[in-house]
């Protein structure tokens, strides 16, 4: 999140730091200052606020500081955004790679979820809203593109997108339900407030996030019970790692690997967790899954999508009934907000899901579910891909995991406040660390300089394996000659004082260096012995001998030489 650059390897302090952040006048971090700490007594101040750009040298720990408020992209008066700077999926096995998503399509089909671009007709009389081009219009603030450039198609090649450009509608499958939902708006939310996240989706148990079961079935009368609505929680009874049912109504259980907060109805776990890497807080989570799919385990409760995207049979009087997305596994993805205008409206950190039990379990309420759905950053549509190898335990229905996979989204931001878990920025800083602003701590120990006084024993021999020869074998030229009858190699990475010995390998002393100069780390031989005749080619001992710090090397060098070229002369 800052940038600490060692711009003096011979001066770098070891050490435990701390940056903080000094809130400007009017309590913000627009033009805020900084310190930075070390070893809780030493301290360094900033020399500009943030809003400038500059690099600050600190020449007594041989480090440099770069912070740099960034300023949000506007497209209009009131709506801002983040960049996109850069996104990517990966595996810890390469050789598989087992999961992936469906890919945003520009058109009228159901492929096109993300309404990035500039699109914008006009709706077509006696048309139905799910065939109407004008169902796929992009996203637009009046008269602006929100995104026109379609800078956030691009996110995991289109398989994931802000929740504030993702489709919308009772029909053609959009992961967000119909616009006469208001608690599901996207005008609440803002492209300023996404945050650079990473998400994992890993076997681990003991790392999965507790999460509720949304229904993406589109038509109610099609839902596990016919009466749920799209977006709403399935109500069904919560399960454990296994998909095993919880029917303790207090939400007790023996299994060892669930948390200790169980709800009795509609929650679930997501294989994985996601961390907002701006803040360091883990994030909550939600899926989704179509019960109107269960042979796509759209009905079991679980996060476990299947490869297929459509049905074979199209039906040309209703061809979007074709879709299947792998069950419609929609993963959301929410965001600890600061907003001071609107804090309570908003979703806060990761609590093993205690906010959506209280929210969108127990109240299921306009409000309570605006709040959720206002703190919404990010949708994917997931998919395992057509080598994904399935289940490889029968008896555990997560088991198709086959590897690790991180996915990576990264946003150009500001900095924020941050409240913890709990806490809101509005209500003072009471009890917080720094006032709510940033603080960032690291440590120099591994960095820092060693002096041959202080120097351990493992150090020192660390130092000498250093030393090389180069280049090693020699065949007859190097890149450091000069000249035709220039022969020349290099012993690299000496130290200040040092003596280098030649020998040939039945023990003759071909040559002798001595070096006391601090300024230099090498040594250059122009493969001559000490009465400047130059050596026949073979194989040569060098020996390094450093007193300082009671340690020698020897290395072995194999050169042959070129005769002398006399072309020119």
């Amino acid at each position: 999140p800052i940038k600490i650059k060692v711009v003096d390897p011979l001066n770098v302090k070891g050490g435990d730091y701390e940056l903080l952040f000094i809130e400007d006048l009017a309590g913000e971090l627009d033009s805020a200052n900084w310190v930075l700490i070390r070893n809780s007594t030493d301290s360094i101040f900033s020399s500009s606020a943030i809003n400038n750009q500059n690099e600050q040298i600190i020449p007594e720990w041989g480090i440099s500081v770069e912070i740099t408020q960034y300023d949000h992209f506007n497209i209009t008066n009131t709506f801002e955004f983040n960049e996109l700077l850069q996104s990517s999926i990966e595996f810890t096995n390469y050789d598989n790679e087992w999961f992936t998503g469906i890919k945003d399509v520009d058109g009228n089909t159901s492929r096109n979820w993300i309404r990035s671009g500039s699109q914008d007709v006009t709706a077509t009389a006696g048309l139905d809203e799910c065939t109407d081009p004008a169902y796929f219009n992009d996203d637009f603030i009046g008269l602006n593109a929100i995104d026109g450039n379609q800078i956030f198609e691009k996110i995991i090649e289109g398989t994931w997108a802000p929740y504030r450009l993702t489709a919308q509608g009772e029909c053609n499958h959009a992961p967000i339900a119909d616009k006469s939902k208001s608690w599901t708006s996207k005008t609440f939310s803002d492209l300023s407030d996404l945050s650079s996240i990473d998400l994992v989706i890993t076997d681990d148990k003991s790392k999965w996030t507790r999460v509720p079961v949304l229904e993406s079935q589109d038509n109610e009368e099609l839902s596990w019970d016919g009466n749920t609505e799209k977006m709403t929680v399935k109500m069904k009874p919560s399960v454990d790692k296994f998909g095993n049912p919880t029917n303790d109504p207090n939400g007790n259980t023996n299994n060892e690997n669930d948390a200790n907060f169980i709800s009795g109805t509609g929650m679930s776990w997501f294989p994985g967790y996601a961390i907002d890497i701006q803040s360091g807080e883990r994030l909550n989570m939600a899926f989704a899954e179509d019960s109107w799919l269960a042979n796509e385990n759209g009905d079991d409760m679980l996060f476990n999508p299947t490869s297929r995207e459509r049905t074979n049979f199209v039906d040309p009087q209703n061809p979007a009934a074709a879709i299947l997305f792998g069950g419609k596994h929609y993963v959301y993805i929410f965001k600890n907000l600061d907003k001071t205008d609107k804090i309570q409206d908003y979703i806060g950190a990761y609590d093993n899901g205690q906010f959506f039990k209280e929210n969108i379990i127990d109240q299921q309420s306009t409000s309570s579910l605006r709040k959720t759905w206002r703190g919404c950053m990010y949708v994917g549509i997931p998919l395992l891909s057509e080598t994904a190898q399935g289940l490889s335990d029968e008896n555990d229905p997560m088991s198709y995991i086959e590897s690790e996979v991180k996915i990576k989204i990264r946003v150009a931001n500001s900095y924020k406040k941050h409240a913890d878990a709990g806490q809101y920025v509005q209500d003072g800083p009471g009890n917080s660390t720094n006032g709510w602003n940033n603080k960032y701590s690291f440590n120099m120990d591994e960095l820092a300089t060693q002096t041959q006084a202080s120097t351990s024993d493992s150090i020192k021999d660390s130092i000498m394996n250093l030393i090389n020869v180069v280049p090693n074998p020699y065949y007859a030229y190097s890149n450091y000659e000069t000249n035709r009858l220039d022969n020349r190699i290099k012993i690299v990475n000496l130290p200040d004082e040092c003596t280098v010995k030649i020998y040939t390998v039945s023990g003759t002393l071909v040559r002798t260096f001595t070096k006391d100069d601090s300024r230099i780390t090498s040594i250059d031989w122009d493969l001559t012995n000490g009465a400047g005749i130059p050596i026949a080619g073979g194989l040569y001992l060098i020996h390094v001998d450093v007193p300082s710090i009671d340690r020698e090397r020897i290395l072995k060098w194999f050169g042959v030489v070129r005769p002398p070229d006399l072309k020119n002369f």
